[in-house]
């Protein structure tokens, strides 16, 4: 509806039939999407190059940490020393829900507060912690965003 209303304003203004700014607009958005789809398709190259692989001495580092007593309070304080102050509780599940994003059926968070909590804060502090090749940051969802 948005679009036709411009379209009729647009050909009054210019004096011409709703035809031609139809084409015109419709013109404008296949570009708008083929450029579009490129710059995805770029990003998903760069996504590629950029994947992390370990190497062996890194492995053994990881798998060394993960059978050590403690896991999820040594975790916590790594997320801590990370530059995640406070909420203790908070930053370690919505930490381990990020990390379920591997699993067949990833966990998902809903973050609840009143505004100026922190909430979006500690999510973005926590989403430092993930791999930029593993995720898709949003605050707000929408059926466009989808």
């Amino acid at each position: 509806m948005q679009v036709e209303k411009l379209i009729r304003k647009t050909a009054e203004r210019l004096e011409v039939g709703t035809l031609q700014i139809t084409k015109a607009i419709a013109d404008i958005t296949a570009q708008l999407e083929h450029y579009r789809l490129q710059q995805i398709e770029a990003q998903e190259k760069d996504k590629v190059q950029k994947l992390k692989i370990l190497t062996e001495e890194e492995k053994q580092q990881a798998t060394g940490f993960l059978q050590q007593p403690n896991l999820l309070q040594r975790t916590n304080e790594l997320i801590g020393k990370s530059g995640v102050t406070g909420e203790e509780s908070n930053r370690l599940l919505m930490y381990l829900i990020f990390t379920s994003r591997k699993r067949e059926k990833p966990l998902h968070i809903i973050s609840l507060g009143s505004s100026g909590a922190g909430k979006s804060h500690l999510q973005e502090k926590v989403a430092e912690l993930i791999p930029d090749e593993d995720k898709i940051e949003s605050t707000s969802l929408t059926s466009n965003a989808l």
